[in-house]
């Protein structure tokens, strides 16, 4: 389980949240919603540990999560992630293995395996460069997995995929949160409604409604999102 306790997150003289406190558990997938600039980013630089904060503690299976045990429990994929189009799939995915230590013959074994799953093993021998954003998003995710993490954060993991690629990736983050736990942020509240367990409204610096997307029907939902926002301002 990661603990998020009484967290403050500041740039500068600029609150980003305050005394944020969460709890994320195992074999359930989490959504933050907000509007741009409430911070949802930040939290999950944070939760991923690239962020020291002003105050408070994020533990991981009961460790602080900037020590590399707890740390290496959590895979990061940011909203536009720097991949090398002058690579292949495959090796791109061997460098990002090298970094965190990993064996080459291993490292091809679960590149295989992660790239079955995300059907894109046909395409592993192509350039970066010629894949689509979809294509390059599954690549980032992937790269993410191959340290095996138990937490898998993504930042808005579906804005300007095809459906066909969304489909795949929502099926891929299913089955990954039947053991474990995925966080996410995204702006498609169709997204939120359909795949998460919990969504979390981060408005105004606080979490500031957390709820089960399934007791709504989308329509509903979007109502509810939209006078948390109007009553908050």
């Amino acid at each position: 389980m990661i603990e998020i306790k009484n967290i403050t997150k500041k740039f500068d003289n600029n609150l980003v949240f305050k005394n944020l406190n969460l709890e994320i558990k195992p074999g359930l997938i989490y959504g933050i919603v907000g509007v741009n600039g409430a911070g949802k980013t930040t939290l999950l630089k944070s939760i991923a540990g690239l962020f020291d904060l002003e105050k408070g503690i994020i533990l991981v299976n009961g460790e602080s999560n900037v020590k590399k045990k707890a740390n290496s429990k959590i895979g990061y994929v940011p909203e536009q992630s720097a991949l090398y189009d002058y690579l292949t799939g495959e090796e791109y995915l061997l460098f990002a293995a090298s970094t965190f230590g990993l064996e080459k013959r291993a490292a091809l074994n679960s590149i295989n395996d992660i790239l079955g799953k995300l059907n894109l093993i046909d395409a592993k021998n192509e350039l970066i460069s010629t894949y689509s954003n979809g294509m390059k998003q599954k690549i980032a995710i992937a790269s993410a997995l191959l340290k095996k993490p138990e937490y898998l954060l993504l930042d808005e993991p579906l804005t300007g995929i095809d459906l066909i690629t969304s489909q795949q990736i929502r099926k891929y983050l299913n089955d990954f949160a039947k053991t474990k736990s995925v966080l996410m942020t995204t702006h498609l509240l169709e997204l939120a409604h359909s795949i998460c367990d919990t969504v979390l409204i981060l408005h105004r610096n606080e979490i500031v409604e957390v709820f089960d997307p399934k007791l709504y029907k989308l329509k509903d939902m979007e109502e509810k999102i939209n006078q948390v926002y109007l009553s908050q301002n």
